[in-house]
């Protein structure tokens, strides 16, 4: 589990996550994301848990979660996203 809740954070780049493929839970609630790579969550093949709530995303990439094949819960919550489109 990787907690970065609260740390005002503003992007998310692909290199953050690299070889934490073990890694099951990561929450990002609370900082002042708007700019997520597509490839942020290339490497966490193993997660089930996305918390993203209460930052500022309001457009998500095609295929940002592509890999996340075993993902379980995934939380967008008071973001500003108006449109999802369905590939993302």
């Amino acid at each position: 589990q990787l907690n970065l809740n609260s740390n005002l954070l503003t992007s998310l780049k692909h290199s953050y996550f690299t070889n934490l493929i073990n890694l099951t839970i990561l929450t990002l609630r609370n900082n002042s994301l708007y700019d997520v790579d597509k490839d942020a969550f290339i490497d966490l093949n193993n997660l089930r848990r996305l918390l993203l709530s209460n930052n500022k995303i309001t457009i998500l990439k095609k295929g940002v979660f592509r890999n996340l094949n075993r993902l379980e819960q995934l939380d967008l919550s008071e973001n500003g996203l108006s449109i999802l489109d369905r590939d993302v």
